[in-house]
């Protein structure tokens, strides 16, 4: 099984990114992790996450980063038993995602693509593209609304015979800090009426990732949060009994080496566990 996809299926707020569940994230510097040990005595050393290993019921599976020149990740790439999959990422000028594409074979072939437009407060829109037969085609467009830098909504249009129709939309509350507490989705029950469909909740720790880290444990490159989430609850709403129902639950417990630099992610108590493995110079 592709790395992603099994990081897709270990983290719940990561679904809709077909590889990026090894997993997903507005990328400024290089996506690397910079730390001193002294700040009085040391050099800074700069470390890159190169490997994770994912353990999902008794089988582990291991990823493989690598970054261009700018210290930008440009591919992860998993082999699980002579199966190769993987994501590439390309930049804009200003350091952000641009492209994510999910591939498999040695080949590369590309399954699927999403591409990122940016404004002055964020990304404005995604273009999600699969594969039909042997060409990509757009498949759905995402545009994002905001109240100053804040995201507050994500409209959802599914492509129907050449034409955009929204489906979907989401709005995002916040904490204090910044950090997206909630979601609601909101579908539209085939009358042009929209209805809420599903929540999520979500809680953090106080320690601030990588925005490439971040971005694999959100399955987004732009979800608006800046520290490790530790519980993300999904709820559906059933109209019957007018009632939000659990539909997934899982905590997140993170180990740190003594440079805040995260070496393990626990997900629902043992169901997955990420190891991670550094590079530094």
């Amino acid at each position: 099984m592709d790395l992603t996809l099994k990081l897709k299926l270990s983290l719940p707020f990561m679904k809709k990114i077909n590889y990026t569940m090894l997993i997903v994230l507005t990328v400024a510097m290089a996506f690397v992790s910079s730390c001193k040990k002294d700040d009085t005595t040391d050099p800074v050393i700069t470390c890159q996450l190169t490997k994770m290993d994912l353990t999902f019921f008794g089988t582990t599976v291991s990823s493989i980063i690598t970054y261009n020149s700018s210290g930008q990740p440009i591919d992860m790439q998993t082999n699980d038993d002579g199966t190769i999959s993987g994501t590439m990422y390309t930049y804009t000028s200003a350091g952000k995602v641009a492209t994510m594409s999910e591939y498999d074979g040695a080949a590369k072939t590309v399954t699927s693509k999403t591409e990122y437009t940016y404004g002055t407060n964020g990304v404005t829109e995604e273009k999600m593209y699969v594969d039909n037969a042997g060409t990509l085609e757009l498949d759905a467009v995402s545009r994002f609304d905001y109240n100053g830098t804040q995201m507050v909504q994500k409209n959802i249009f599914s492509i129907v015979g050449g034409n955009e129709v929204k489906t979907d939309y989401v709005e995002y509350s916040y904490a204090v800090n910044g950090d997206v507490s909630g979601t609601v989705t909101f579908t539209d029950d085939g009358l042009g009426n929209f209805e809420q469909s599903s929540r999520r909740t979500f809680t953090y720790n106080d320690k601030t990732p990588t925005r490439f880290l971040a971005g694999l444990i959100a399955e987004d490159p732009n979800f608006p949060s800046t520290h490790y989430i530790t519980r993300d609850k999904e709820e559906d709403y059933n109209s019957i009994t007018q009632s939000w129902e659990v539909s997934s639950d899982l905590d997140y417990a993170y180990s740190f080496d003594s440079d805040n630099k995260p070496t393990k992610i626990n997900v629902g108590q043992g169901l997955f566990v990420f190891d991670l493995f550094y590079t530094c110079k």
